[in-house]
């Protein structure tokens, strides 16, 4: 059995390999940053890309999209810090981010408690999504998006593909 490193090893690993991750982020999206979880909660940052252009068919054309990271035990052991879980959810800085007839996108909500309560029973009311994002008060007024993708390969998905996946949820205007 692997031992693990203690605990002020394992974070300082875990914020290095998230640092890797944003720079390979910031190729892209040159803005993208992180906000370091609550008190107590390990390995929960909230990824932070500004500047996510939106296409045709949105009331807007630009957004900040949110959404948690969750780096796999792993990246103990690798230097690339992989992502442990698919993107499950993920939020834009837009509560009134709409569709150009006026519908909301397909499986978005808006988090300022205007979401239909039907939603809560069909997709679940996991960890306070539908308020904001968990952990981070000062983002409560966003979008929500269920989106999880297709195919998850753990030995591959990074910050950076996790983005590509939102990119392409967003860019599908539904």
């Amino acid at each position: 059995m692997t031992q693990q490193p203690a605990p002020e090893a394992r974070e300082r690993h875990y914020e290095s390999a998230l640092m890797e991750q944003i720079e390979r982020l910031r190729t892209r999206w040159p803005q993208a940053w992180f906000e370091r979880p609550r008190a107590g909660v390990y390995g929960e940052h909230l990824i932070l890309v500004p500047s996510f252009k939106l296409p045709p068919g949105y009331n807007k054309t630009i957004c900040t999209v949110l959404f948690l990271s969750r780096i796999s035990p792993q990246c103990w052991t690798h230097s690339d810090g992989r992502a442990g879980t698919p993107v499950t959810e993920f939020w834009v800085d837009l509560p009134d981010l709409l569709l150009d007839d006026g519908r909301a996108p397909k499986r978005s909500y808006d988090c300022t408690g205007h979401y239909p309560q039907s939603a809560l029973q069909k997709y679940g009311c996991r960890a306070g999504i539908w308020d904001g994002v968990p952990g981070f008060p000062q983002w409560k007024s966003v979008r929500l998006f269920l989106w999880r993708q297709q195919h998850f390969n753990p030995n591959y998905q990074t910050l950076f593909t996790s983005a590509m996946v939102i990119r392409k949820r967003l860019t599908t205007v539904i």
